[in-house]
């Protein structure tokens, strides 16, 4: 329940990292009564559709179509093992996209290759809000300022990537998962099915692109290391707050909330040091390019 005064429309259509296994694990533990804690999952996007980085630029400003140069990440990466300042890496950025206009981050589908070029689109979900009012049981009519409201986002085909075992093992026989906390809303009821299983998305190293929200630093211990160009690591991207939180009907836990990168942006990673897509941070991986790894994936 949300008062209106604090609402807040809905900025990403995917689900997130967090939720979707929460979700899974739900239907794990209901059937076997036990958590596995070392099992993650990626955000869920759009089929056919990812987090879009610098080099898959958009045609202009207010532009909808975005594009990108097969194999544009490989050719990035072996001209940025020769550079040696912040003035060489500008020279690159500026270089490769000119007059278009990056949109890190922002869910792009794929449509079609045109002349080596993956041609995208942005991708918008329908969604309903509606308003609601408290009703209190002692008096019988609405509670004053309990107006709230709920945002159905419309729900469609999806797609993620989670640690292949057990856990996997029971949701595809179940088929389905509830996500989402709420008893009382409607359209939270998930049909699962495990499509293939890959095998080259572990090592984190050279120019990576980050599916999921990525933190280089965490609680003073380096998780991954980047690069440097002096006392600036080698990222490609923006920022954005991550915030984790774990709540039952008879549990509540902390919220940490801190700066991270946003999903779409590139590292120049040296070595991964520690493993956490448990949290839903640091799906984080060597592509050719955007259009590849969603023709792998779908």
């Amino acid at each position: 329940m949300r008062r209106v005064l604090n609402y807040y429309f809905a900025t990403s259509s995917y689900i997130p990292s967090t939720t979707l296994r929460g979700a899974i694990l739900n239907e794990f533990y209901q059937q076997k009564k036990r958590v596995p804690v070392d099992f993650y999952a990626s955000p869920a996007y759009p089929a056919r559709g990812a987090p879009a980085h610098y080099f898959s630029p958009a045609s202009g400003r207010k532009s909808e179509g975005f594009e990108e140069e097969q194999g544009i990440l490989r050719r990035v990466e072996e001209e940025m093992k020769g550079v040696k300042d912040e003035k060489g890496l500008l020279n690159i950025l500026s270089n490769r996209v000119k007059d278009m206009k990056p949109k890190v981050g922002t869910i792009v589908l794929y449509e079609k290759n045109e002349n080596g070029k993956n041609k995208y689109k942005e991708f918008h979900s329908e969604s309903i809000v509606n308003m609601h009012v408290a009703i209190d049981k002692r008096t019988g009519s609405s509670h004053h300022g309990m107006l709230f409201a709920y945002e159905y986002k419309k729900v469609m085909e999806m797609w993620a990537l989670a640690s292949p075992g057990e856990v996997l093992d029971v949701v595809k026989a179940s088929k389905k998962i509830l996500v989402g906390r709420g008893k009382m809303r409607s359209g939270n009821v998930v049909d699962v099915e495990v499509v293939r299983e890959l095998s080259d998305f572990e090592r984190p190293e050279g120019l990576v692109y980050c599916l999921s929200q990525c933190v280089p630093r965490l609680f003073g211990k380096e998780v991954l290391m980047v690069r440097r160009l002096g006392d600036r690591m080698l990222a490609i991207g923006d920022t954005s707050m991550y915030t984790g939180w774990f709540t039952t009907d008879t549990l509540r836990g902390t919220r940490p909330t801190f700066k991270v990168m946003r999903e779409g942006t590139l590292l120049f990673v040296e070595e991964g040091k520690l493993d956490l897509r448990a949290a839903g941070l640091n799906f984080a991986f060597k592509i050719p390019d955007l259009g590849e790894l969603i023709k792998r994936v779908m």
